[in-house]
């Protein structure tokens, strides 16, 4: 996957779609990461929290409208891990193993 990137933003992504694809399918082409679009003109705004022993941080996000119904389920978000919703904010409540070794 390339990107165009101006003044840090990025502008377009170029990649490949593969429509009868999905997670989990044995295919003969192995993919080298995956984009979950969500439409800006629909998405939902939402807070995530994440807590480092005492100290509190929070960022704003978007993400599907779903996101808005109340969940009794932890979440998984952006590959960081399980969130719980709690108000309007979603809490980190498990963190998932990284195998970056960068």
């Amino acid at each position: 996957m390339d990107y165009r990137e101006i003044d840090g933003r990025i502008m377009e992504v170029f990649c490949e779609h593969y429509p009868d694809s999905f997670s989990g399918m044995e295919t003969d082409v192995k993919e080298k990461g995956i984009i979950h679009w969500v439409n800006r003109d629909e998405a939902v705004e939402i807070k995530l929290t994440h807590f480092d022993g005492l100290d509190k941080g929070t960022i704003s996000a978007f993400g599907e409208p779903l996101l808005d119904l109340d969940y009794v389920e932890p979440v998984q978000f952006i590959r960081h891990g399980y969130y719980m919703k709690d108000g309007d904010s979603w809490n980190h409540t498990v963190s998932l193993k990284s195998s970056y070794n960068g």
